[in-house]
C-alpha cells in the first residue's frame, strides 16, 4: 500500500511539474508571425499613393527576433519593433545616408515610423496599415511574399 501511495504521489508530482513547465505562447506571437515572412512594399505614405520602381522600392521586412529592416527607396533602414497589447512600436531606427534625387518618400517614411502606435492587417493579411496615436493612418504596405530584388 505504501509503495502504491509513493508511486501515485510521484506521478502526481511529475504531472504538476510538467504542467508548470509548459510555456504558453506570448499573446502577440501570432500577430508577430503575421508580420514576418516577406517584404512589405510601401504603397501609400501620408495619404499619397507610391509608384513603386524596381530600383527605388520602399519596403519593410519584419524578423521573428523583433528586428525590422528595409529600404526607404534609397537608403537601407534597420531597427527594432515591439508588439505589445495590440500595439506596434518601432525603436532604434537608423539608416544609411546616401543622397538620392528624390528623397520625399524616404523622408516621410523615416518620419512616420517612430510615431507608429498601432497597425491593422486587411486584404486577407496582405495589406498592412500603420497608425499614429490619434488613429490616423501613416503608411500602407502590401505584402510581397516573393521578397523582390534589391
Amino acid at each position: 500500500m505504501m509503495r502504491r501511495l509513493t508511486s501515485l504521489t510521484a506521478t502526481l508530482l511529475l504531472a504538476a511539474l510538467l504542467a508548470a513547465c509548459h510555456v504558453a505562447p506570448a499573446p502577440d506571437s501570432d500577430k508577430q508571425l503575421a508580420l514576418t515572412g516577406g517584404e512589405w512594399l510601401l504603397t501609400e505614405i501620408a495619404g499619397q499613393k507610391i509608384e513603386t520602381q524596381a530600383e527605388q522600392r520602399a519596403y519593410l521586412e519584419f524578423n521573428a527576433d523583433n528586428r525590422v529592416s528595409g529600404s526607404g527607396g534609397c537608403n537601407r533602414i534597420v531597427g527594432e519593433y515591439r508588439l505589445a497589447s495590440g500595439q506596434l512600436h518601432f525603436s532604434r531606427l537608423v539608416s544609411t545616408r546616401m543622397a538620392c534625387i528624390d528623397m520625399r518618400t524616404e523622408d516621410a517614411l523615416l518620419a512616420a515610423l517612430p510615431i507608429v502606435t498601432s497597425y491593422a492587417l486587411s486584404g486577407g493579411g496582405d495589406v498592412l496599415t500603420l497608425y499614429k496615436d490619434d488613429g490616423a493612418p501613416l503608411a500602407t504596405f502590401r505584402r510581397d511574399a516573393g521578397g523582390g530584388e534589391h
